[in-house]
């Protein structure tokens, strides 16, 4: 079997490694889709994270990576709008001005937003669809940092979140305060 990388050699030497659970879907695999899953259709957060401690890689080397920012679509049509919707990379977004990019804070206000339980949410209007990751979902990733004892949790990158409190009406980061809330521990 073909291996990219020697995980064995990585663990020994490494004191700790990023996995980035997220990108896993973008408009160009031509239809809708979550690009940062908790849970549910392979490939996603939990499996990933399995898969390297399936491998041998002690958990407390593993630092989980959350997204702060959305995948962007275009829908084929509007009116179809859930996963799986046939669709193309998003429109370039006014301040990241990336095709197939949004800053969380370019679209918390004045969409239209579904979750898909245990796995993510995602928001539409007019013919723009993005999937990300909400504050539920973020404290149900930072729980299973803690439960599964890993080193931790990183993101990318800090000013996708609302940094001014302008944009979301939830405060300043709101989802980094969702991570560090969720990792806190308890008082002694």
């Amino acid at each position: 079997m073909f291996s990219a990388y020697d995980i064995d050699a990585f663990s020994q030497n490494l004191d700790w490694i990023g996995i980035m659970t997220y990108d896993y879907h973008s408009g160009a695999n031509g239809k809708t889709g979550h690009h940062s899953p908790y849970k549910g259709r392979y490939p996603n957060t939990v499996d990933s994270i399995q898969y390297w401690t399936d491998k041998g890689v002690p958990p407390s080397k593993l630092i989980m990576g959350i997204p702060l920012y959305g995948r962007s679509f275009t829908l084929a049509e509007e009116s179809f709008h859930g996963i799986s919707a046939p669709a193309t990379p998003g429109k370039p977004a006014m301040y990241t001005a990336e095709q197939g990019y949004i800053a969380f804070f370019e679209f918390c206000n004045g969409w239209e937003y579904r979750t898909e339980a245990g796995v993510g949410s995602y928001a539409f209007k007019g013919d723009q669809w993005v999937s990300y990751n909400d504050v539920s979902i973020i404290q149900q990733k930072a729980d299973y940092v803690k439960q599964h004892k890993l080193g931790g949790a990183m993101v990318w990158a800090l000013d996708l979140d609302d940094f001014s409190g302008e944009f979301c009406g939830q405060g300043k980061y709101p989802l980094l305060k969702a991570l560090e809330k969720g990792l806190s521990l308890p008082a002694a």
